[in-house]
């Protein structure tokens, strides 16, 4: 078909293979060929298309990519000023660093350099992503094609470039297998919204000489909303203008009825042999179907009588074998019995197994929390030998404080409770205090031991006795002495003043294994003087108060001092037991 003007030119694709049953989509095949008869649209010079013609050339491409994406159920792309404004970004790019017969986003925005590694052109692609994004819109793809081999050197009518671009778009979407489709696909993108379309002057000298005259790089942008912006936030343009030119233009050339009518009946045989064409391939596709029928039903057929033959063969058999049939079943009826017995079997002894193994870890926790006992208790038998231990010296210590406490309370009995004494005197030196009652006179002393009735001659005061005495007769300003080495056991008695003392009722002279003096009055320095000289009582020892007033006191304390003893004895045990618990 050819394009000789703008009334001739078409408003919608035909894929130009249209009605081959095996199309070879990678041949670069073009329907519509121009060729300039009245052609008087505008001249582009090379290199130096206006916007306005840029303009008009973009609206052409999108009324034909939309058609086509309207025919599919996709919705249509527009053309925006934002787009409009990449398309001249990417236009100065291309001219300032000459890029050609590239695709963009594969140089680097800032140098112009060619990506050189796949990181490279990831970081580009980033980059030019960027840039389409700081105009408002999200980037999705770009495709490129090549208008070349202008009929005229020096320039290309409007007619012509529209015929060019018709080209391109129609190899992009009907003949690109030859590049896996990509251009394709990028065309039928559903997310796209928008696009955009720059005709670039191809730099490339060797390119335009090629190809014959001035070639230029077309170059189409895919694109979409920003999802923070809404539709009414673009400035859409309307592509409307393009079928007015056309339209105006087949009225001005009378509507060139002898090529619209060519254009329709190319259109109406198109879908005629496209129609035969689909015809022809059901047609093949059913013949290759009954073909596969038949010998599908040849094979089952053979299949059939091979059954038929197998079961004409197991009748026979089954005759001979049933015998051996009826025994095997009874086999197999009792191999079934059998298995039967020995599945409940093996249920029994599964329980059991799961039963085992909890008594299993049941004795194991048992086993550790013996080992814990025993542990334990070895450790309470350690603490056990040690308390024993203790005990035992606990028990030595206060059978020893026992006896030192007998020794105290018979001392303290001595001294508390002495046998009835009788003192006869011969001599003159026993006097009564006026108005006392007459004393008996201290002849002789008699005295008695512990249970034994050994005279008080036969005893001998020892060491022991004589400090504590002395320690418990110190507060009271007493001396007692003796002299366990002298044969006769002499004592002597030191009197705490020269004066004699005089004793008053109740009060006592403590010797040792005597009873209570006679009634006040009686001179204690003289009996003293008097038993000491006298061979039978030698060996006593007297003890003199120095206050006679407290003549009971001393004994009060001597019982404190025994009871402290025996109660600090007492929290010394318990103080041991109670740390050992």
């Amino acid at each position: 078909m050819f394009v000789h003007n703008t009334a001739t030119l078409p408003t919608k694709l035909i894929d130009p293979m249209a009605g081959e049953a095996n199309p070879d989509r990678t041949s670069d095949k073009n329907l519509i060929v121009y060729q300039d008869e009245n052609d008087d649209s505008d001249h582009i010079l090379d290199g130096e298309m206006t916007p306005a013609q840029l303009a008009e050339i973009s609206n052409y491409f999108v009324t034909l990519l939309n058609d086509h994406r309207q025919s599919l159920g996709l919705n249509p792309v527009q053309l925006t000023t934002e787009g409009t404004q990449v398309a001249q970004f990417i236009k100065n790019f291309r001219d300032q660093y000459q890029v050609s017969w590239t695709h963009t986003p594969m140089f680097d925005l800032d140098t112009g350099q060619l990506f050189q590694t796949d990181a490279e052109k990831q970081a580009d692609s980033q980059k030019f992503g960027q840039m389409v994004q700081s105009y408002g819109l999200d980037w999705k793809s770009e495709d490129m094609g090549m208008v070349a081999n202008q009929s005229t050197p020096g320039y290309y009518t409007m007619a012509e470039m529209k015929s060019q671009i018709y080209a391109v778009l129609e190899q992009m979407i009907y003949d690109d297998e030859g590049s896996n489709n990509g251009h394709k696909k990028s065309l039928e993108d559903p997310t796209a919204t928008y696009v955009t379309l720059d005709i670039n002057d191809m730099h490339d000298a060797a390119q335009n000489q090629n190809f014959g005259g001035h070639n230029y790089d077309v170059i189409i942008e895919m694109m979409g909303a920003l999802p923070n912006k809404m539709a009414a936030d673009y400035h859409v343009i309307d592509p409307s203008s393009a079928l007015t030119i056309i339209n105006t233009a087949r009225a001005k050339y009378g509507a060139s009825q002898d090529e619209l009518t060519q254009q329709s009946n190319l259109h109406a045989e198109l879908a005629k042999v496209q129609a035969i064409v689909n015809l022809q391939t059901a047609v093949t596709q059913a013949s290759d179907q009954t073909q596969t029928t038949a010998a599908a039903l040849k094979q089952a057929q053979s299949e059939y009588q091979g059954l038929q033959e197998n079961m004409n063969t197991i009748g026979s058999v089954e005759q001979v074998a049933n015998p051996d049939l009826a025994r095997n079943q009874d086999k197999l009826t009792q191999a079934q019995a059998a298995l039967k017995a020995a599945q409940e079997q093996l249920t029994v002894l599964q329980k059991q197994l799961a039963l085992d193994e909890q008594i299993s870890a049941k004795l194991s926790t048992l086993t550790a929390q013996a080992q814990q006992l025993t542990t334990e208790l070895a450790s309470l038998q350690e603490q056990a030998t040690t308390l024993s231990h203790q005990l035992d010296l606990d028990t030595k210590e206060l059978q020893r404080r026992q006896l030192r406490l007998k020794q105290v309370e018979a001392l303290t009995n001595i001294m508390i409770q002495p046998n009835q004494t009788t003192i006869n005197s011969d001599n003159s030196d026993t006097n009564t205090s006026p108005g006392s009652a007459p004393q008996n006179t201290a002849k002789e002393v008699v005295a008695s031991t512990d249970g034994d009735q050994k005279p008080t001659s036969e005893r001998q005061p020892d060491s022991d006795s004589i400090q504590l005495a002395n320690s418990a007769a110190n507060d009271r300003g007493v001396m007692v002495s003796g002299d366990s080495q002298s044969e006769q056991g002499q004592a002597s008695v030191e009197t705490a003043s020269d004066s004699p003392a005089k004793l008053n009722v109740g009060s006592r002279l403590a010797l040792f294994g005597t009873g209570p003096l006679p009634n006040s009055g009686t001179d204690v320095s003289a009996l003293a003087k008097t038993e000491a000289t006298d061979p039978a009582k030698s060996q006593y020892r007297a003890v003199k108060y120095a206050h006679p007033q407290k003549g009971s006191q001393w004994r009060k304390d001597l019982l404190l001092g025994a009871s402290a003893v025996v109660g600090l004895g007492i929290l010394s045990f318990g103080t041991f037991w109670l740390r050992k618990g």
